[in-house]
């Protein structure tokens, strides 16, 4: 500690000006102390600048123009500083020229948004200040010093790494409300139903409220749903419905998304544009009760460009709107809402030609005798019965690689953005990412489950479902089938036992006995959940005996060879899920391998699905 310093201690008086006279003595023993005082100022690496009392900017160093991209010009005053006012500064500037000491808060500062002077060159950054006052002899503020914290490159990180994790889970919540809407989409063939639990997902995911309408068979448009996030409107919800029939809109955006096919984004909705689009001032009043505030319009247009209908979005807070973003996802959804319904259609169109085949059958019952018209009729039937199952066949092949399509690039970017995170140092926002990317990816699985399924069935129709035989271990392949399962069958709270040989070769297709295998297990793990699953294969006379036995809920009699036909279940696909194809896909591989599969089962006793397969 040297003399000066020392001055200080125990028993020396400690005052303002008691510390200037040391600090001018020791100055005084400096040769040049005004170069020192010079360099102080002028090479401080601490951005620093001097008023005058009258708030007029005197000085400022290197480190201040760097960071501001240029000084005041000689009109600016501190006093007017327009963005000071703003903020609620002005105060604190105010009582340190009074001969306060202040520090601020961290605050974004550019001086080109100053009106009381002209700045051109500055740059925009977040700072905080030190203000204060320099006093002459008679103790009164001559000066005012002011020096800066840089904080803008902190404060621009947070807000990217804010702004990455909100990406990331819209990117979540995007990925899962597709999911839920394509499953809740295959869930009925109830158009009505289907599409009313897709503004019911709608609502309040990506819209405060929702409305669907489609075209009947007639070409008339009909509002299927409106769904409102707010349950005391409802009353308002079924008058929207009922009252304003979307046949009678004349808003120019609606009915160029009908013409064009185009979507139709419109970020604020005001006074004005509701009148132009409504049918009458009860509408306006209607729509102003419900709020719109932001709105997407998206099309609904069969393959060949047939209008189909229109999905709309709405938000009624007016400080939130909708982005390019949000029109992407209501694209996506309604290419799953058009599938959906033309596999509806195509369904109906199905059922209804079997009822009139077998309406015509039961005539031709009756009328036996005129056996040439009998066979006319059949043959009509016949063709009828063709082109729906040709109908039918041809959109599953077209849907399934649709689908197929987006999944990929979409796990590729998951995989992506799993690797990226992978990078980054653990954070509980790292772990929430890793978590939300591990829902997405286990929806896309099941996604491309369901559609390899449907692209199978399309193979199976065509005669296209190729076998690639080769020799194999086919106790090798149940073993690392069923470790594939493990992991499934623990969540379920089942466990898997296996009754293998040691080796069993045949020569067959293994990805497609994988498959059988596949199927079988997730069937047991399904719908026998909590209860032990045993795996058991044997060579008997000839053949080889594949048998996989649970304890789960069992099948009626009357269903046990109708779950081996197409979209065909013995329970309620609302509460287990899945097209109904797996066993019918199993079957038709079993088959085309010369073999058969059956069941025996009871209701409540479980079942015992077993594959018999010939030694080759």
């Amino acid at each position: 500690m040297n003399a000066a310093s020392g001055a200080s201690g125990p028993g020396r008086p400690e005052s303002p000006m008691y510390r200037y006279k040391e600090i001018e003595a020791a100055l005084t023993s400096i040769p040049d102390p005004i170069a020192l005082l010079k360099g102080l100022f002028a090479d401080s690496p601490v951005g620093f600048q001097i008023y005058r009392a009258d708030g007029h900017s005197l000085l400022t160093n290197r480190a201040f123009r760097e960071l501001f991209g240029s000084e005041p010009p000689p009109a600016y005053n501190i006093f007017k500083d327009e963005t000071h006012q703003q903020q609620g500064l002005m105060p604190l500037v105010r009582r340190a020229f009074q001969g306060e000491t202040i520090t601020t808060p961290t605050l974004w500062y550019d001086p080109r948004d100053l009106k009381h002077v002209r700045v051109i060159e500055g740059r925009r950054v977040a700072v905080s200040a030190t203000i204060f006052p320099i006093f002459d002899n008679a103790r009164r503020v001559a000066y005012v010093a002011i020096t800066f914290k840089d904080w803008t490159a902190e404060i621009q990180a947070r807000e990217e790494a804010e702004a990455a994790r909100d990406r990331a889970e819209a990117a979540k919540r995007r990925v899962e409300f597709l999911a839920n809407a394509s499953s809740a989409l295959s869930e009925s063939l109830d158009l009505n139903v289907s599409l009313t639990r897709v503004a019911q997902l709608a609502v309040p995911a990506i819209a405060d409220w929702c409305t669907v309408v489609l075209a009947d068979q007639h070409g008339v448009l009909q509002r299927i749903a409106v769904v409102h996030r707010d349950p005391e409107k409802l009353r308002l919800t079924q008058e929207y419905k009922t009252r304003f029939p979307p046949s009678q809109h004349k808003a120019p955006e609606f009915l160029a998304v009908l013409e064009t096919g185009m979507p139709v984004l419109t970020e604020h909705v005001d006074r004005d544009l509701l009148r132009r689009a409504a049918q009458n001032e009860d509408h306006v009043r209607v729509l102003e009760e419900l709020g719109v505030a932001s709105s997407i319009m998206v099309a609904l247009r069969s393959p060949n460009k047939k209008p189909m209908g229109v999905l709309s979005f709405v938000l009624s807070d007016e400080t939130r709107t909708y982005a390019e973003e949000d029109v992407a996802l209501a694209k996506d959804l309604s290419s799953r809402v058009v599938l959906a319904i033309e596999n509806a259609r195509l369904y109906q169109a199905e059922q209804a030609a079997r009822a009139v085949a077998q309406k015509q059958r039961d005539e031709l019952a009756v009328v036996a005798s005129d056996s040439r018209a009998a066979e006319e009729q059949l043959r009509r039937q016949a063709a009828l019965l063709e082109e729906a199952v040709q109908s039918r066949d041809t959109f599953l092949s077209v849907a399934s690689h649709e689908l197929k399509t987006p999944l990929t690039p979409m796990a590729l970017r998951l995989q992506a953005l799993v690797r990226a995170a992978d990078a980054q140092p653990p954070s509980p926002f790292l772990k929430q990412v890793r978590a939300y990317t591990e829902t997405a990816s286990k929806q896309i699985r099941r996604l491309t489950s369901l559609v390899d399924e449907l692209l199978d069935v399309s193979r199976i129709a065509a005669g296209k479902l190729d076998l690639e035989r080769e020799d194999i271990d086919l106790a090798v392949v149940v073993r690392e089938v069923a470790a594939r399962f493990e992991a499934q069958a623990a969540r379920a709270g089942s466990t898997l036992s296996l009754e293998l040989p040691e080796f069993l070769a045949l020569h067959l297709d293994k990805l497609r006995l994988e498959q059988v295998i596949s199927n079988m297990l997730d069937n047991a793990i399904k719908y026998g959940p909590g209860k032990p699953i045993q795996i058991s294969l044997r060579r008997e006379q000839g053949k080889v005996v594949l048998a996989v036995k649970d304890q789960g809920i069992g099948i009626a009699p009357d269903q046990r060879e109708r779950i081996f036909e197409r979209f065909e279940r013995a329970v309620s696909g609302r509460n287990y899920g899945g097209l109904g194809l797996g066993l019918y896909i199993t079957r038709t591989i079993v088959q085309a391998m010369g073999g058969q599969i059956r069941v025996a089962s009871e209701l409540g006793n479980g079942a015992t699905f077993t594959v018999e397969l010939p030694v080759t």
